[in-house]
């Protein structure tokens, strides 16, 4: 489970988002930009080719979900291309959790951090 954040800094939890002592991380829950597929395309009224079906609709914790778990692949990416091995769950939730940015009120919003990779590849040493 993640936490949703608004986009501006700084990132505030987002009325509708997870909370509490389970969430150690968040990823932005608006104003995220995506494709679309062809049955949002159909559906809608946007001109536009096929190059440029993209959405600025997608968001809440199904935004933010994605943003976590990028980070999380990209973390076990780059320990296995540089160690030759692959982190525990355990380690990873540690890591995503520690070197990433504060919510607007940690205390308040409970939401974790917003992984940081570029933190975590100067914690790791790449």
């Amino acid at each position: 489970m993640v936490g949703a954040s608004v986009s501006a800094v700084p990132h505030a939890k987002i009325s509708f988002s997870n909370y509490g002592s389970r969430i150690d991380c968040f990823g932005y829950g608006e104003n995220v930009v995506t494709t679309m597929t062809n049955s949002d395309w159909e559906g809608s009224n946007a001109p536009g080719t096929a190059t440029d079906r993209y959405t600025y609709g997608f968001s809440g914790t199904s935004s933010a979900s994605p943003i976590v778990a990028g980070a999380a692949v990209l973390l076990q990416s780059l320990n296995k291309a540089y160690t030759g091995a692959y982190l525990t769950p355990a380690v990873v939730r540690q890591i995503l959790s520690t070197y990433g940015t504060s919510s607007a009120n940690p205390s308040v919003d409970r939401i974790g951090r917003m992984p940081d990779m570029k933190k975590i590849a100067l914690f790791k040493g790449w």
